[in-house]
């Protein structure tokens, strides 16, 4: 409950294949999840949700949306289940947490236009300053 971010430092990745010195495969580990950032992401974040320890009874912490919103899908999920329907709920939308993944010192950056078609999965590096936020807005 304190801390809502896991962020994955890729060269910290590296270091730790490079130190284990396995075979060529290991060590381009980090390039792999570079190149398809959705599939590593969910696997750090289900071997996150193994070592996360569950929230003991006994704890009293004072409840906040999430907390709502996770007992309202849970009684929708017990619904479901007395209904004899399918309703396992995702793990993602019962995570307390966001995972970042830290790009490398030595990955080069890419030009805001040179972004294409190529780059949707991948980690990209961007230098630029942000001049206008806007809320995002739902699609009708």
């Amino acid at each position: 409950r304190e801390i809502r971010t896991l962020s994955i430092e890729l060269d910290d990745v590296d270091d730790f294949f490079t130190a284990i010195g396995r075979d060529e495969s290991a060590q381009a580990f980090p390039t792999r999840v570079e190149h398809n950032v959705n599939r590593y992401i969910s696997l750090f974040a289900e071997a996150a949700d193994k070592l996360m320890p569950k929230a003991s009874p006994d704890c009293v912490v004072e409840g906040d949306v999430y907390d709502v919103l996770s007992q309202q899908r849970e009684l929708k999920a017990a619904v479901a289940l007395e209904q004899h329907k399918p309703a396992e709920l995702p793990a993602s939308l019962m995570r307390r947490y966001d995972i970042y993944l830290v790009p490398r010192v030595k990955m080069a950056l890419t030009k805001l236009r040179e972004v294409s078609g190529q780059h949707i999965g991948r980690l990209v590096q961007l230098k630029g300053v942000i001049t206008h936020v806007t809320d995002v807005k739902p699609l009708a």
